[in-house]
């Protein structure tokens, strides 16, 4: 009885202050999360090129080539720009070429999106823009580099549809062919972002091409294409492998 009587007494009114002082315990809100630069140069900000080239996930090896793309102080023999390569006919051609075939069901090796491509052989674009159109475009590298073969291990072609539902943007990367060519198949004014951003002369620069405009580059310069928020961008690609050896 008299160990009853020395029990400790616990008011209640003592725990109800212990919970409203918890209740009343700040909460830590959660930071944003930084931007990537190249989450911010996909969306059309301006941000440093050499920032941007030493976060991307390239090998070592690409990611060296594309500095001294980046660092060099000309574009001769890295770049060049050609108007008008296919007109307007060809392209819409093959605009409607894509649009009856495109599908997302594939994944792309540069970021594991959907691709929304469609392949072709030689003799499948020639079936649709003519087979002058086409010997033109298989000469472009030998624009850019005059020592290029005349005859390639392999060439790849395709097209690729870019809109908010679809494909909305490509990472910055680097190409597995020797040489690329990238045709505009849709005047790219016409569709918010859907910018080609290539990454030379030191900086990041964003083209707004116009139709049948092609983009000819050695694999070493580090490219993408910012996010399309409205509209359609539509493109003609073709990997020119020699020395490079094609995947797959």
């Amino acid at each position: 009885m008299l160990a009853c009587l020395h029990a400790p007494v616990i008011r209640p009114h003592a725990r109800r202050h212990t919970a409203c002082a918890a209740a009343r315990s700040p909460v830590p809100s959660e930071q944003p999360r930084k931007s990537t630069p190249l989450q911010l140069a996909l969306e059309g900000a301006d941000v440093d090129a050499e920032a941007l080239l030493r976060s991307l996930s390239l090998r070592k090896g690409d990611k060296a080539a594309a500095a001294l793309a980046l660092r060099a102080p000309t574009t001769d023999g890295l770049l060049l720009s050609r108007p008008a390569v296919l007109s307007p006919s060809e392209a819409a051609a093959l605009r409607r070429f894509v649009k009856s075939r495109v599908r997302g069901d594939t994944v792309d090796t540069v970021d594991g999106e959907a691709e929304h491509q469609v392949n072709l052989t030689r003799q499948q674009l020639e079936g649709v823009v003519g087979a002058e159109a086409v010997a033109k475009l298989w000469l472009l590298p030998r624009a850019l580099e005059p020592t290029a073969p005349a005859r390639w291990l392999q060439v790849r072609v395709f097209c690729r549809c870019y809109s908010p539902t679809t494909r909305r943007q490509l990472p910055v990367h680097t190409d597995a062919s020797d040489f690329t060519v990238n045709v505009a198949l849709s005047d790219e004014a016409s569709c918010e972002g859907g910018r080609l951003l290539l990454l030379h002369s030191g900086r990041v620069n964003a083209v707004t091409r116009g139709e049948g405009e092609a983009t000819v580059h050695r694999w070493s310069l580090a490219h993408g294409v910012s996010a399309v928020t409205a509209g359609t961008r539509y493109s003609l690609l073709l990997f020119f492998f020699h020395r490079r050896l094609p995947d797959g």
